[in-house]
């Protein structure tokens, strides 16, 4: 987990995070999974997770879109930055309120322009870019213009997880 003197989204009031855009947890009911990195507040927002899964765990879309880009370089994956720096395959979907879900570590199942729905399985995680461990790396763009290493996510809150919280530490099976 990357360290933070102030974590907005761990220390939010129940009331804060009934604000936060609801979503589904990106695997099938009952896989288990450990959520090793939570959201962190650094000089801008930024508001991302990884979840630990076995490589080859289908990924499912956590809400209903249309596919923007579809990224699969060659290079593989591991935990040297060197070697695997833009090396992680990635879909990114667009939603219909403009936000922008990006799931990382992956080996795509869709293609761009494919619609898809809710719960839909989009990908399986993946050994690909920098990835010390088995894990999918889910955020979520505020919009198109924020899609870059510095763009502001957002905070989520997960449909079937208590207080809607995915924070560092927890351990569970999707509901």
């Amino acid at each position: 987990m990357i360290s933070c003197t102030h974590n907005p989204y761990e220390t939010a009031t129940p009331e804060r995070i009934s604000t936060y855009k609801e979503v589904a947890v990106p695997f099938a009911s009952g896989t288990s999974f450990h959520v090793s990195m939570s959201p962190y507040y650094m000089k801008n927002r930024h508001y991302s997770w990884d979840l630990e899964v076995p490589f080859g765990t289908p990924v499912h879309a956590i809400e209903s879109g249309k596919v923007l880009s579809v990224f699969q370089p060659e290079g593989g994956g591991g935990c040297d930055q060197k070697l695997y720096l833009n090396k992680g395959h990635n879909v990114r979907v667009i939603h219909d309120d403009g936000t922008v879900a990006q799931y990382l570590h992956v080996d795509i199942k869709v293609k761009e322009e494919d619609i898809i729905q809710k719960g839909q399985v989009i990908a399986l995680t993946a050994n690909s870019g920098v990835v010390c461990r088995p894990n999918l790396h889910l955020m979520v763009f505020r919009g198109k213009s924020e899609i870059r290493p510095s763009g502001e996510t957002i905070p989520l809150r997960f449909s079937g997880i208590p207080e809607g919280r995915l924070i560092h530490g927890y351990q569970g099976k999707a509901p």
